[in-house]
C-alpha cells in the first residue's frame, strides 16, 4: 500500500469523524440524558429478531447511545430478538453473538470492530493507524416527541391515544388535538370530516389511509357539502396531523395522514404470529323508532301555534346500565419475519340511537306569555299574538336524555396488509383496505334551527369502499441523502342514500323501482405520489430537505336514477386531474 493511499484513507476517515462529531453535536440534551442512564442501570429493551443494521438502529434507539461501525460489517447479518430488562452491554452481547463482531465503550458511543480487525490494524507505515469509514447512529425521534422536535406546526395521535379516547364515534379520536376537530360527529356518524383551523370540506384538508384518499364529496343542502372518510378505528395505528398549506398533498389547510396497524403492532418480541381480539359495549343507544318519529321542539296545530317540547315517552325512555344495546368487536392476526410480514383484520360494530346527556345545555322550555309573531327577518306584523309563546333557552332541540334520532349505524371492516424488505434498504408494501356502512343520515341543513323537528328517516345511508395501495420504499445505510418513498393507490366508492328532494314527486315506483329505491354516486379515484427526505449538515446545523411529486384522478358518475329521482339537487357528475410538487424545509436543528 503506499503512502499517498493510506494518507487519503485517513483524510476520508477524518472527513466522516468530523462528520460524526457535528452529528453527536446536533444530538438533543435529552439523548445525552438517556446514554448517562443507560451506562448506570438497565433500559427495557424489546428489539425483534431482525438484520443486524436494523437490529442495532433499534438498539441506539432504545439504548439512548450512538454506534460507530462500518457498514459492510453488519451486511448479510442478522441478530436474534433480545427483550427484558438488561445492561445495555448485555443486550449489545446478544444482538452480536454469532457475528464475529466485538465492541467498546467510550463515554456514551459504542465503537463495533470486527475481532480480528479490532486485534491487527493495519499500520500504514507512517506511524499512524489506518481507520475504516465509521457510522454513527442516532437514536432517531419517537413519533410521539415529533411535534416538539420539527419546526412546522405539526400534531401526532398514537394508537395508544386512539384506544383509549376512542369515544363513540371514529370522529372522535381527534378530540384534544389544538387546531383539529372533525364535523358530523353523529350525523352520518361512521365518517370522518375533518377541520383544520377552520376549514374543512372541499379537499381543504387531504386526508389519506395508508397513503389512499377515500374522500367523499356529500350534498348538504343550504349548508353546503361534507368531505367524508370512512376507518375504522381499531384499525388504525397512529395519525400524523400536519397543519397549513402542503402543495405536495394537495391540501390548502393541512394533511392527515391515517396508518392502519402493521404486523410488529401486533407480535410480541421474538414471536413469529400475533393475535388481538377487542370487544366492547356499551347502554346508551335504542333501537331506531319507526319511520316519521318526531323528537325535540315542535310546532303543533299549524302556523301560528306556541312551539312545544315534544314529550314522548319512548323517546325519554333511556335504557339501564345493565343493559348492553350496542357493541363493536374486532380480531387481528399477523405473522413477522425478518423480512416478510402480513396482517389481515375485520371489525365490526353496531349501535341504535343515541341518548343525549342529561346535564349538557339541552332543550329548556320556557313560557314567555303573549309576544306578538314577528318573521325571522325582525317584521312583526300588526294583529298577530302568540297567546303563550314558548321559547327554549338552550341551544338543542333535544331535551336531556331524549333519544337523538337518526344516528345509528352498523359497519363491517376488512384490512389486509403485507410487507417485503430487501436488502440496502428496500421495501415493498401491499395492502387492501374495505368499509361497509349503513348509518342513520339527515340532511345538515335541516338541522340549523333550535326548534327544528328531528324526524327518524325510514332508510339508512349506505357506503361502500374497496382501496389498494402498493407502497415502495427505499432508505439505505450509508446514504443520509436518500430516504424514497413512492405510493400508487386506487378507490371504488359508492354512496347511496334515500331520495332527499323533499317532494313527493318522482317516486321511484314512477320507474318501475321499489319503493326503497335509494339514489347516490359512483367514484374511482386513483393516484400517485414520490417523495425523498435528504438529510444534510450545514455550518448552521442539520437540515432535512423532503422533496416530492404527486398525481391524482378522480371520476364521480351520479348512480342509476340519480337524475330522475333528484330532480333539483347539483349532482356531482364529472371528472379532475391535480397535480404538484413541493420542495420544502421541515426544519433544522441547531448544534450548539
Amino acid at each position: 500500500m503506499s503512502s499517498q493511499s493510506g494518507r487519503s484513507s485517513l483524510l476520508n476517515a477524518l472527513v466522516v469523524a468530523a462528520t460524526a462529531v457535528g452529528s453527536i453535536q446536533a444530538a438533543k440534551p435529552v439523548l445525552a440524558q438517556q446514554a448517562t442512564s443507560a451506562r448506570t442501570g438497565v433500559v427495557a429493551f424489546n428489539i425483534p429478531a431482525q438484520s443486524l443494521t436494523s437490529a442495532l438502529t433499534a438498539f441506539a434507539r432504545q439504548s439512548g447511545l450512538k454506534l460507530a461501525y462500518s457498514a459492510s460489517l453488519t451486511t448479510g447479518k442478522s441478530a436474534p430478538a433480545v427483550s427484558g430488562s438488561i445492561s445495555p452491554s448485555q443486550a449489545l452481547s446478544q444482538l452480536l453473538s454469532g457475528s464475529g463482531l466485538s465492541y467498546s465503550l467510550n463515554g456514551g458511543t459504542v465503537a463495533i470492530t470486527g475481532r480480528v480487525a479490532g486485534a491487527h490494524a493495519i499500520n500504514p507505515g507512517n506511524g499512524g493507524t489506518m481507520l475504516e469509514p465509521i457510522t454513527i447512529r442516532g437514536a432517531g425521534i419517537n413519533p410521539v416527541d415529533a411535534p416538539y422536535e420539527t419546526a412546522a406546526p405539526t400534531a401526532f395521535i398514537s394508537e395508544e391515544n386512539i384506544d383509549r379516547f376512542r369515544g363513540s364515534s371514529p370522529a372522535d379520536i381527534f378530540r384534544g388535538t389544538p387546531g383539529v376537530l372533525s364535523g358530523e360527529a353523529r350525523n352520518g356518524a361512521s365518517a370522518i370530516d375533518v377541520n383544520i383551523r377552520g376549514m374543512q370540506g372541499m379537499g381543504r384538508v387531504a386526508v389519506t389511509v395508508d397513503g389512499a384518499s377515500n374522500a367523499a364529496t356529500v350534498y348538504q343542502g343550504y349548508q353546503g357539502i361534507s368531505n367524508r372518510t370512512f376507518v375504522d378505528p381499531d384499525f388504525l395505528g397512529g395519525v400524523d396531523i400536519t397543519k397549513g398549506s402542503d402543495a405536495a398533498s394537495n391540501g390548502i389547510a393541512g394533511t392527515v395522514a391515517m396508518r392502519t396497524l402493521n404486523a410488529s403492532d401486533i407480535v410480541k418480541e421474538g414471536r413469529t404470529f400475533g393475535l388481538r381480539v377487542k370487544g366492547g359495549f356499551g347502554t346508551n343507544t335504542s333501537s331506531p323508532p319507526p319511520a316519521g318519529t318526531t323528537a325535540g321542539y315542535a310546532w303543533p296545530g299549524g302556523t301560528w301555534a306556541p312551539p312545544v317540547a315534544t314529550a314522548k315517552s319512548d323517546g325519554m325512555d333511556r335504557p339501564s346500565f345493565f343493559d348492553p344495546t350496542s357493541g363493536s368487536g374486532s380480531i387481528v392476526g399477523a405473522m413477522q419475519e425478518e423480512n416478510v410480514d402480513f396482517i389481515a383484520d375485520y371489525a365490526y360494530r353496531r349501535q341504535g340511537n343515541y341518548h343525549a346527556g342529561s346535564n349538557g345545555p339541552a332543550a329548556k322550555p320556557v313560557s314567555k306569555g303573549p309576544q306578538p309573531y314577528c318573521y325571522t327577518s325582525g317584521i312583526c306584523p300588526p294583529g298577530l299574538i302568540w297567546k303563550d309563546y314558548i321559547d327554549n333557552a338552550g341551544i338543542a332541540n333535544y331535551r336531556a336524555g331524549e333519544e337523538v334520532l337518526n344516528t345509528q349505524l352498523q359497519t363491517k371492516s376488512f384490512l389486509a396488509k403485507g410487507t417485503v424488505r430487501l436488502e440496502n434498504g428496500h421495501s415493498l408494501q401491499f395492502g387492501y383496505n374495505g368499509f361497509r356502512s349503513e348509518a342513520g343520515d339527515l340532511l345538515a341543513s335541516r338541522l340549523t334551527s333550535d326548534r327544528g323537528q328531528a324526524i327518524q328517516q325510514g332508510q339508512t345511508v349506505g357506503t361502500k369502499v374497496d382501496a389498494g395501495t402498493l407502497r415502495y420504499g427505499w432508505k439505505p445505510d450509508d446514504n443520509e441523502l436518500i430516504d424514497l418513498k413512492a405510493n400508487l393507490w386506487a378507490t371504488r366508492l359508492e354512496l347511496r342514500n334515500p331520495p332527499r328532494t323533499g317532494l313527493p314527486f318522482p317516486r321511484p315506483e314512477d320507474f318501475g323501482l321499489p319503493a326503497n329505491f335509494r339514489t347516490g354516486s359512483d367514484t374511482i379515484m386513483w393516484g400517485a405520489d414520490v417523495s425523498n427526505t435528504s438529510a444534510l449538515t450545514t455550518d448552521y446545523g442539520a437540515l432535512d430537505l423532503t422533496y416530492g411529486l404527486s398525481f391524482q384522478s378522480e371520476d364521480t358518475r351520479p348512480s342509476a336514477f340519480t337524475p330522475e329521482l333528484e330532480t333539483w339537487l347539483d349532482l356531482r357528475d364529472g371528472s379532475r386531474e391535480e397535480a404538484a410538487g413541493s420542495p420544502r424545509r421541515p426544519g433544522s436543528q441547531p448544534t450548539g
